[in-house]
């Protein structure tokens, strides 16, 4: 079974003098192993490694717990004696090569531990890293290592060569980026090396010596081996399903070979069809069981919608039974054999799966079909309710939405790149801290993102891990933002000192390779790649002016936020000369952007400094980062403006956080609730997540669009971490309900449940609010202050 660690392994074992050696020895008593050399070895390819051993007694007699390490480059899962029971590594990069941790429980005895191995290439998903592909394994026992560990135990490998693999194919407007589909020949499997049986097994060749990632002694090494930092992804069968449309087998046949297992005997020369609505999204990975049928071809496809058969175009709401499936599928061919199961390398997603089936000149008995629903086992614990039906069914789907893109990174969606992208995962990490007390995969994000800067511009790379590297300037800044919202949310002093170097390193960079000099100008300049802020800025996302060497009011709005922000996490860090010194740039930025964007005539920033393009994207990050603060004339235009104004660019569903958080700041509940007319829109549309975009899109499932929840939690709540004290120390409850009769829900803290019940009385409101001990706030609402202590309280305003 998996384990995580809590201390390092070889804790005072093997010999060694110091209690603690993962602080003076850096090298594992074990080495990677590869396969042999020559042609056949060439990426793609997949293999059994395997390794037989004996157990030993334990002191007392009878079995033995065994402590294991295991990794590959690039995936592998293991088996032992022939049962499954792990898969990794977890996703990582080069100084970051994750290892499971497994404790195994050993009768006296022959065992045999078998690992499958793949490394895809060209064809792996893009948030793939590969440095040299092979397989590492480490006993921690003394007596164990000689006969398990990977260079010194007698591992040998076996090619599986019954695999082939097919890009996905983009302009069919099924995926791409996320894997490959797979063609399996089942007449080539070697049918038993799960438990090391067969023949054809090779010696395996010598590798690198692991290296301990957190105290290398050494650039040289190639993998930085550290612990998994997450725990395993979650595993359970998926048991909601409609029969969409069946052919050659009934539909409740068909229900029950995916509910209950089933068999279903297809005869020979049958073409039969099984489109299988799943009645939400699912990532999972398929288990295909049959027997017999020697020849026969069974492809299993995903989608994320059915589409018009003339047009194309997705269909979601009254899907009509004449819709076409259209996705990436996988195909298997049945060898004849008894008791065959496939399931693929990397999970699968979408809305419908469809299953066709051609079987050859014998029947084919269809013996099971499991969907394993894999993702990050997240803890829901805040709790929400509203009399709004649709608002409750949106906010199942934020919920949803967040689930299917959240795994071994955040991704930016599941069915297509897979990629975690900063301007993505801000978002994203926001909705996981109000769900809950979960911040494993936040830490793991800001320290990925934060280690990206090891390339030639010193930027944080967009999207990482990656097996390229995308340069969009301004993630660089919302990654600053990322840091800033973890010490509001979580706290944790040594961390956030251990982030602040790349926080430095990244303002100083954009003061310096932009153009900045002095204190004097303050205008900030785009720098070189893909200046990217919303997909509605016209053409490639980028304002105008947002180009290497321009200036705009949108990057300079974002500057003066971003720089508020450093401010603060200095402050927080004990280090007010660099607080002074962000204060300073500031200023000039402030200055700089009345100069050059504000336009008096039209009450609004330009976008240009010749004023020719207007946005509501730079009057939000204007208005966030308190630039109108002391300027309420002006601010009032502003909000005229974005309320009036025919010809400003909009924002897309990802950049209206922006906007909903800025309505929300300024008590415009108003604004709020007509802007969620778009996600209500989405759902009367029939989307089962939150899209790339709404109306035509390429992803359906992308949570960067999932942030409603968010704002119902902070914003109509109105439940936030106090402002002035990092650590969730202090709560502010500032509740908008807008037109809702009530509202109520709680939200997880550190030490224990906030909860709120808002309802609207005649004249006004009653709240009743309950702290967890050890927590103070304040409460404010329609120019009410009121200190808020532990316990029950009850309010009227």
């Amino acid at each position: 079974m998996r384990i995580a660690l809590i201390s390092p392994p070889f804790r005072a074992s093997l010999g060694y003098s110091v209690a603690e050696p993962w602080k003076t020895v850096s090298q594992w008593p074990a080495s990677w192993v590869l396969p042999p050399e020559g042609r056949e070895w060439e990426k793609p390819w997949v293999a059994a490694f395997r390794c037989a051993f004996t157990a030993e007694p334990a002191k007392r007699g009878g079995r033995r717990r065994e402590r294991i390490h295991v990794t590959a480059d690039e995936r592998y899962e293991l088996y032992l004696d022939g049962k499954w029971i792990g898969r990794g590594a977890e996703r990582g990069d080069r100084g970051r090569w994750h290892y499971e941790s497994y404790a195994l429980d050993l009768a006296p005895g022959d065992h045999c531990l078998v690992a499958c191995v793949w490394a895809l290439g060209r064809f792996a998903p893009w948030a793939q890293v590969s440095i040299a592909p092979g397989f590492f394994c480490c006993p921690e026992s003394e007596a164990l290592i000689p006969r398990l560990a990977t260079g010194l135990g007698p591992w040998e490998i076996l090619p599986l060569r019954d695999r082939v693999f097919e890009s996905m194919d983009e302009a069919a407007g099924t995926a791409m980026g996320a894997g490959p589909s797979e063609r399996i020949d089942t007449r080539l499997t070697p049918w038993g090396w799960e438990e090391g049986k067969g023949t054809g097994w090779a010696s395996v060749r010598l590798g690198e010596g692991g290296y301990h990632g957190e105290r290398p002694q050494s650039t040289t090494p190639t993998h930085w081996l550290r612990p998994a930092s997450l725990p395993p992804q979650r595993s359970r069968p998926w048991k909601r399903f409609r029969i969409f449309r069946a052919e050659s087998i009934a539909p409740g046949d068909g229900l029950a070979l995916l509910k209950e297992g089933k068999p279903v005997t297809l005869p020979a020369r049958t073409r039969a069809v099984l489109l299988v609505d799943l009645d939400d999204y699912l990532c999972a990975y398929p288990e295909l069981r049959w027997s017999g049928g020697a020849g026969s071809r069974i492809s299993l496809g995903w989608a994320e919608a059915l589409r018009d058969p003339e047009t194309g175009e997705k269909r979601r709401a009254a899907v009509p039974l004449d819709s076409r499936f259209v996705g990436p599928a996988d195909e298997v061919i049945a060898d004849g054999g008894a008791g065959r199961r496939w399931r693929p390398l990397w999970w699968r997603c979408g809305c419908y799966v469809e299953l066709r089936v051609e079987v050859g000149g014998e029947p084919l008995t269809l013996e099971g079909m499991t969907f394993f629903e894999t993702g990050y086992p997240l803890r829901v614990e805040s709790r929400w309710t509203t009399p709004d039906p649709e608002l409750a069914r949106l906010f199942a789907v934020n919920r949803r939405t967040l689930e299917a893109c959240l795994h071994e990174t955040y991704t930016d969606c599941p069915y297509y790149e897979q990629m975690m992208y900063v301007g993505d995962t801000r978002l994203q990490c926001l909705l996981t801290y109000a769900l809950g007390r979960e911040e494993r995969p936040q830490r793991k994000a800001l320290e990925l993102f934060d280690a990206s800067r090891a390339n030639p511009t010193g930027l944080v790379t967009a999207s990482y891990p990656s097996g390229g590297g995308q340069l969009i300037p301004p993630f660089a800044l919302w990654w600053i933002a990322m840091v800033h919202d973890f010490a509001r949310w979580r706290g944790h002093p040594d961390y956030i000192a251990a982030r602040l170097p790349g926080v430095r390193a990244v303002l100083d960079l954009f003061r310096r390779e932009a153009g900045v000099e002095g204190d004097g100008e303050g205008l900030v300049r785009g720098l070189a790649g893909w200046n990217f802020y919303d997909s509605e800025y016209r053409p490639g996302g980028i304002p105008k002016g947002c180009v290497p060497g321009g200036s705009s009011a949108v990057l300079q709005a974002h500057w003066i936020l971003v720089l508020g922000m450093a401010v603060e996490l200095e402050e927080y860090a004990g280090e007010p000369e660099l607080a002074a010194r962000y204060r300073r740039w500031r200023r000039a930025a402030v200055t700089a952007l009345w100069k050059t964007f504000w336009d008096e005539e039209r009450g609004l920033l330009a976008d240009d400094a010749a004023h020719t393009a207007w946005s509501e994207q730079a009057q939000c990050l204007a208005l966030l980062a308190g630039i109108f603060d002391g300027h309420a004339r002006k601010k009032a235009r502003v909000w005229k403006g974005l309320e009036e104004g025919t010809d400003l660019v909009r924002s897309s569903c990802y950049f209206a956080h922006y906007y909903l958080e800025a309505c929300l700041d300024a008590g415009r509940a108003d604004l709020f609730a007509a802007r969620l007319e778009t996600w209500r829109e989405g759902l009367r549309a029939g989307f089962r997540t939150t899209p790339e975009n709404f109306g035509t899109t390429r992803s359906d499932c992308h949570a960067w669009s999932a942030h409603p929840l968010y704002h119902y939690l902070t914003g109509v709540l109105g439940i936030r971490p106090g402002a002035g004290k990092f650590g969730f120390e202090t709560v502010v409850i500032a509740p908008q309900l807008g037109s809702l009769p009530e509202a109520s829900g709680e939200l997880a803290h550190p030490l224990g449940p906030i909860s709120v019940r808002i309802t609207r009385r005649k004249g006004g409101f009653r709240a009743e609010i309950v702290l967890p001990n050890g927590l103070k706030g304040l409460f404010r609402a329609k120019g009410v202050e009121k200190p808020l202590r532990a316990g029950k309280q009850h309010l009227v305003w």
